[in-house]
């Protein structure tokens, strides 16, 4: 099962000045690397993207600076590409042609996936800590991965355009499998954006915007990360800006939903005050984007800003949408063997939408959007009885880590009506400030909400977060307070 992953600045790596010699294709054989086998990462992107609109085509020019932080030499480096992009140009950071061959492969682990293998050949192996940067020109059109992915639409169009790993749509330092994939979202990396549009066409990214260049027929946006982040989104349109400077939130708006945007501006502002009263400040906040995307390409979240379906802002029913994306601010990071349970961000961002809900929207609204929840992981279970029979904790083993949104949002529920107002809001507090850069477990978990609570709550992580009894809990439909009342 196929899911999107889907947050010390680092100097960028010296590039080498002048037109390099052009690395050619070569007949080496490709070998898939194991996705056991541990690949370098990368430590910095200088992404260079011209959209040729009217030809639904993407050019690239891409540095990346990778850095070996294995046991071994590495001689050759795998990146993925989006299956439809051609790679024709890869040099050092020298300036020297490096070898390289590229073929469409599927994923070992993913059969229904296909990408564009590159492999690298180095002019001598990668020592371990030490780095090496790379250059890769690649073009090609982007249609997405709906058969795979239903929300990936991403492509190059004059309506709306979109960049985003889920459609690898740069290189991606991983071998061909799913595991290795997420292995690569795991690390870290800054990056600088600068993107090439038509004349009356905005880009929207989640970093810094620096000055734009307006040419004769075109503009060239800039944009450089806030701080190390796992991703990078790039959206192109004829977008309608809407911002409130003092707060540092902009809203990138579809033409046609300029009118809302002012609406979806002041839902944020209020979701940052709500969230800050309850959990604590986040720190400064350098800049905060919400970028509008087309409905059904789905709603997502990283370091400073938010994919927004175009639903939340075309129906006010659906606004508590943003309380979500908006809420994974306010995550703890989970240690990289878990984190695929999607528990520290997806459980906690959906119960922090339920509260907005009912802050916003009053008690009437927050029971009908938890009793959803539950009734979600119920039909979950009916076409699949593992989602009912795997405990929360074991979720990263078979990808089942979308029961968070529901079922952990619902351990949640339970455990901040078990402990009550005065306990659970500083047990959530003192997990995100403790696990903002340590990276936690369930029992470490299990631990923070115990000392916050002065009393052992075995019971309660023996059924909801270890064992599977509070399936039958909510298969029952039992009211949360007489659910609560086991723990007590």
């Amino acid at each position: 099962m196929f899911a999107a992953a889907l947050l010390l600045s680092l100097t960028a790596p010296t590039f080498g000045i002048g037109r390099p010699a052009v690395g050619q294709p070569i007949a080496f054989p490709v070998q898939i690397p194991p996705a056991e086998k541990e690949n370098p990462v990368v430590t910095r992107y200088d992404l260079r993207f011209a959209f040729r609109l009217k030809e639904n085509r993407l050019e690239a020019d891409t540095w990346i600076a990778v850095k070996n932080n294995t046991s071994r030499p590495i001689p050759e480096i795998p990146f993925l590409l989006y299956r439809l992009f051609d790679v024709h140009e890869a040099v050092d950071g020298t300036g020297a042609a490096l070898p390289f061959a590229q073929t469409v492969v599927k994923f070992s682990d993913e059969r229904s996936l296909q990408a564009n293998l590159v492999l690298v050949r180095l002019k001598t192996p990668l020592l371990p800590e030490k780095d090496v940067s790379v250059r890769l020109k690649y073009e090609g059109t982007l249609w997405g991965y709906p058969e795979v992915m239903a929300y990936v639409k991403d492509r190059i169009d004059e309506n709306y355009s979109l960049l985003r790993p889920d459609a690898l749509a740069y290189p991606i330092l991983a071998g061909a499998s799913f595991r290795s994939l997420m292995a690569a979202f795991r690390s870290a990396f800054t990056y600088r954006v600068q993107a090439e549009v038509p004349a009356g066409y905005l880009v929207a990214c989640g970093g810094r915007l620096l000055e734009p260049e307006k040419k004769a027929e075109s503009t060239v946006f800039r944009f450089e990360s806030f701080a190390p982040t796992w991703r990078v989104d790039v959206a192109a349109a004829r977008f309608k800006v809407i911002e409130d400077q003092g707060a540092g939130i902009r809203i990138y708006a579809l033409p046609e939903d300029e009118g809302e945007a002012r609406r979806i501006l002041e839902a944020a502002r209020r979701s940052f005050r709500f969230f800050s009263e309850k959990f604590g400040e986040i720190g400064d906040l350098p800049g905060f984007a919400i970028i509008e995307v087309p409905d059904g390409w789905g709603s997502q979240a990283a370091g400073y800003y938010v994919l927004q379906a175009a639903a939340a802002f075309r129906d006010e029913g659906r606004t508590s949408e943003l309380y979500h994306e908006i809420a994974h601010n306010w995550n703890a990071k989970a240690k990289p063997a878990i984190q695929r349970c999607r528990y520290f961000d997806e459980a906690f961002a959906s119960y922090f939408q339920g509260l907005a809900i009912r802050e916003f929207e009053g008690e009437e609204a927050f029971e009908k959007f938890m009793t959803r929840l539950r009734d979600r992981f119920l039909q979950s279970c009916d076409r699949d009885e593992k989602n009912g029979s795997t405990p929360i904790a074991e979720y990263w083993r078979e990808e089942r880590g979308e029961n968070s949104y529901t079922k952990g949002a619902w351990s949640l529920f339970v455990l901040h009506q078990a402990v009550g107002d005065e306990v659970f809001m500083p047990l959530v507090s003192d997990l995100i400030r403790e696990f903002r850069v340590r990276k936690v477990d369930f029992k470490e978990f299990e631990q923070t909400a115990e000392r916050a609570a002065g009393r052992s709550l075995d019971l309660f992580f023996k059924d909801w977060i270890f064992g599977v009894e509070s399936t039958r809990l909510l298969r029952e439909q039992m009211n949360v307070v007489r659910i609560a009342e086991r723990y007590r």
